[in-house]
């Protein structure tokens, strides 16, 4: 759950050093906007908070201003009957002896990117501060500053944090790469360890992954894969109410090993298989095809790929790639080349690699 927060004077009250040396008042707190913070991403937190007291304890991990890494903080997130929004309150933040103006930088108007973590409540969050003024955090500051447009506080989709720090670049060590971990472990994950290591290893927020965010990248990606096939089952009832194709069956609901996910008939009444390749990142993540899915694609008259991406809580991006039976039996050609008692167990490939189509928007309803 993710949310970007542009901070006020009566934020920054929170750090002990603006609190001495600017007249904000006396808040030592972040406000945390409900419409955001309850409606987007725990509404049901209000019923939740009575039962505990009106106070959530929470585990913060901060990071930056600039390339400042973790400073790991216990505070709490209340809601007082006389306030009007959450807040992110505890005790001041201080600076640590060893970075003693780490946080004098932070200004009104700078950045606060937070990653909650927890379902219907948040028991732990990262807080990556960033400062217009900070030298390494000055292009990322303007691509969050125009994605913003001037809003106190604003829900992000993982896939719209990803872009942005793709279209920045920052420098390769700051610590906004804590934030975009799902991607580079979606990679790992889905490929079975078949990665760039070199690329990989580069990242310094992967060098020292731990298990619970390997786990929690993991079903991730799961989540991810079944949301893909439940965007083009929704994408196929379209095309049966208007007529567009005969039937369609979604093989992987009822049988989770298929060596595909739907099959449909046309117009024309041809059976056509199809595969669905899911992530929640951009268009461009490494596609990972299994060595049954070779077989399958080779031997059906039609097998497609459908690649679903950039995939939020209700919406997505389709584009698809026809009739792969040539392009697999050529793969599989050079497969079939290994030593006896040698198989592999699939193949990764950049999208550019086939012909994809254009651009579908998706949709869905969640009950």
């Amino acid at each position: 759950k993710l949310a970007l927060k542009r901070l006020t004077g009566s934020d920054l009250t929170l750090f002990e050093w603006q609190f001495r040396t600017i007249n904000k008042g006396n808040q030592k707190s972040i406000n945390l906007n409900a419409n955001i913070f309850v409606e987007k991403l725990y509404p049901l937190l209000p019923q939740l908070a009575d039962e505990k007291g009106g106070r959530i304890p929470i585990d913060l991990s901060i990071y930056g201003p600039g390339l400042n890494g973790l400073d790991n903080l216990q505070r709490k997130i209340i809601k007082g009957g006389t306030y009007k929004n959450w807040r992110l309150n505890g005790e001041f933040i201080y600076n640590r002896p060893e970075t003693p103006d780490r946080y004098n930088i932070l200004e009104e108007g700078d950045f606060s990117l937070f990653e909650f973590y927890g379902i219907e409540y948040p028991s732990a969050a990262k807080l990556l501060l960033i400062a217009k003024n900070a030298e390494h955090d000055a292009k990322l500051y303007n691509e969050l500053d125009r994605f913003s447009e001037g809003k106190s506080m604003i829900k992000l989709e993982s896939s719209e944090l990803q872009e942005m720090v793709a279209t920045s670049n920052p420098d390769k060590e700051h610590p906004v790469y804590e934030f975009v971990l799902e991607n580079d472990l979606e990679e790992i994950i889905l490929s079975g360890g078949d990665v760039d290591q070199n690329s990989i290893t580069s990242k310094p927020s992967l060098r020292s992954i731990n298990a619970a965010d390997f786990q929690k990248a993991k079903k991730s990606a799961e989540i991810n894969g079944r949301r893909g096939e439940e965007f083009t089952n929704e994408y196929f009832i379209h095309l049966m109410n208007s007529g567009k194709i005969t039937s369609f069956n979604w093989h992987s609901n009822i049988n989770p090993i298929s060596p595909f996910d739907f099959s449909y008939v046309d117009s024309l009444g041809k059976e056509i298989y199809l595969d669905v390749k899911s992530t929640s990142g951009p268009f461009e993540n490494t596609i990972h095809i299994s060595f049954n899915e070779l077989l399958q694609m080779e031997g059906s008259d039609r097998y497609d790929l459908y690649r679903v991406y950039s995939i939020s809580e209700n919406t997505a991006i389709l584009k698809f790639a026809n009739n792969l039976s040539e392009w697999a039996r050529t793969i599989l050609n050079i497969l079939n080349q290994l030593p006896n008692g040698v198989r592999s167990a699939g193949v990764s490939l950049k999208p550019e690699v086939l012909e994809f189509g254009h651009e579908i928007r998706l949709s869905i309803e969640n009950e």
